[in-house]
């Protein structure tokens, strides 16, 4: 048995529109800090500290922009960003 990461969060029975991130999604039961019993200590600081930055973020820099659209990368285990071009 193989645990495939990348398929983690994708499910279009329980994720509506899988592929297009959505930090506000409510469908919730996702895996980025695991479950259970291995579900991650720290979850609600990473949580609490994205809800702090962020706003300073966009208030310090307004105009905040992509300079291209960030570049993915899928591979066998892992989804996500491997480049992400901003200017402000």
């Amino acid at each position: 048995m193989g645990l495939l990461l990348a398929a983690a969060n994708r499910d279009p029975a329980k994720f509506s529109d899988p592929d297009r991130f959505d930090p506000a999604r409510a469908d919730g039961g996702h895996l980025a800090f695991g479950a259970g019993l291995h579900f991650c200590t720290g979850a609600p600081l990473a949580r609490l500290e994205l809800q702090t930055a962020l706003p300073v973020l966009f208030a310090r820099l307004p105009s905040l922009r992509f300079q291209e659209p960030p570049t993915v990368r899928d591979t066998f285990h892992f989804h996500g960003l491997e480049q992400l071009r901003l200017s402000w």
